[in-house]
């Protein structure tokens, strides 16, 4: 076997046709094995739940990351279909479904809205108040700026 064989070519597909990304797998096996983390820490802590209560939190989010790259296929398919309808040197669908925003300002105000909202529950009104009016404002200006795209 040569190393030739091991390298797919230009018309091999890397990804399978069916079934789910190699993201969702990678993400899902993560929260298989934090569920399993769990159960072994949870039998042998001697009544530690706190440990317990942090790799189930790490399989949730894992999960959610995993659940959400299952979705991921139709998206891969369309990108390559435009890619492959596109000439060479001009920009694959720029005004089809694919679509990502311009650059925005929007991302920072929700960290930092979700940040203030989440210190203030351990602080106090005077952090949370302002951080919830930031949070609804960078949601709303993220939403407008989304559906306000220039569609060419």
């Amino acid at each position: 076997m040569s190393a030739d064989d091991e390298v797919p070519g230009d018309d091999a597909p890397v990804e399978p046709e069916s079934g789910p990304t190699t993201e969702a797998l990678v993400f899902l096996g993560f929260t298989a094995f934090y569920l399993f983390i769990a159960l072994i820490y949870g039998v042998t802590s001697d009544g530690e739940w706190a440990g317990v209560a942090l790799l189930g939190f790490a399989a949730v989010f894992t999960a959610v990351a995993g659940l959400w790259f299952l979705r991921l296929r139709p998206v891969q398919h369309d990108a390559e279909v435009a890619e492959e309808a596109a000439e060479p040197g001009e920009v694959a669908d720029p005004h089809g479904s694919l679509y990502l925003p311009a650059t925005s300002v929007w991302p920072l105000g929700l960290g930092v809205g979700t940040a203030l909202v989440l210190a203030g529950f351990a602080v106090g009104w005077p952090l949370w108040l302002p951080g919830a009016a930031l949070l609804g404002y960078s949601v709303l200006g993220l939403a407008h700026q989304s559906r306000e795209r220039d569609p060419g």
